[in-house]
């Protein structure tokens, strides 16, 4: 070890390079501070993560099952966590929701029932048009929490149909966070694009990418043969649709009683 080699400011070990081997730290004298320094320190910061995670949506997208097997075979450095990837996602999507797609106030109804919608809207003693405004809030409001009831279960339902993998609940998750991230994004153009041309990009990803992308990511991710992944992906599948009708409908209901 070179007794002149001078010493990290943040770990004291001796720094022989431009970054400290032992935390990482870039070596740089406690004098350099400045205005200058300290913003494009914090730029760098922010592009360099906006970078990344840009970069893992795009393979998250074309590349389907990578990140998760990359990062239950332990190469993680290379991509955000997955749940950080899932809740910016998610963030995105439900912004897009609110200003170009917002549920209305008749799909809410349609929801719950038209008859029960008008008891709660009685009930409340306000004018049609306030109550309307006031359910379309709560719903709009209670649509980002895909990740308290989504990413469980996937993950349940994913250690029941690889019974044998070592991965358990957890292992599975980052399954269930890259899935559930995936389908904000296969639905974020449906959304973007409201109207006919909305709904029918929505349902091609409900009924097309959705499914495809997550056969070759299970047989990515998991191995196995082709028609045992195939039925693997139906029930994922059927999961996952039977769980966003119930979930829209327990919003629904949520929003109206309020």
């Amino acid at each position: 070890m070179d007794a002149r080699a001078p010493a990290c400011l943040n770990c004291t070990a001796p720094v022989t390079g431009p970054f400290c081997a032992l935390c990482g730290q870039e070596h740089a004298q406690a004098t350099s501070l400045s205005v200058g320094v300290t913003f494009f320190d914090v730029l760098d910061g922010v592009v360099q993560v906006n970078r990344a995670l840009a970069r893992a949506a795009v393979d998250l997208v074309l590349r389907p099952g990578v990140l998760t097997a990359d990062y239950l075979a332990g190469r993680r450095a290379r991509h955000p966590p997955p749940a950080k990837l899932y809740l910016v996602v998610n963030f995105v999507f439900f912004v897009a929701v609110q200003w170009f797609d917002p549920v209305p106030a008749e799909t809410i109804a349609s929801l719950v029932g038209a008859r029960a919608y008008a008891a709660a809207q009685g009930a409340s003693g306000l004018a049609p048009a306030l109550f309307a405004a006031g359910v379309e809030q709560r719903m709009g409001d209670a649509l980002a929490t895909f990740l308290v009831l989504f990413v469980p279960a996937i993950a349940v339902v994913l250690r029941a149909l690889y019974p044998r993998r070592p991965y358990g609940v957890v292992g599975h998750a980052v399954f269930g966070f890259h899935l559930m991230a995936f389908l904000l994004l296969a639905l974020l153009p449906g959304t973007i694009f409201a109207g006919p041309i909305g709904d029918t990009l929505i349902s091609a990803a409900l009924y097309a990418a959705f499914p495809l992308w997550t056969g070759t990511a299970l047989r990515r991710t998991y191995g196995g043969s082709v028609g045992w992944t195939v039925l693997r992906t139906g029930v994922l599948w059927l999961v996952v649709v039977l769980l966003l009708a119930g979930y829209f409908s327990a919003l629904a209901a949520y929003s109206v009683r309020g």
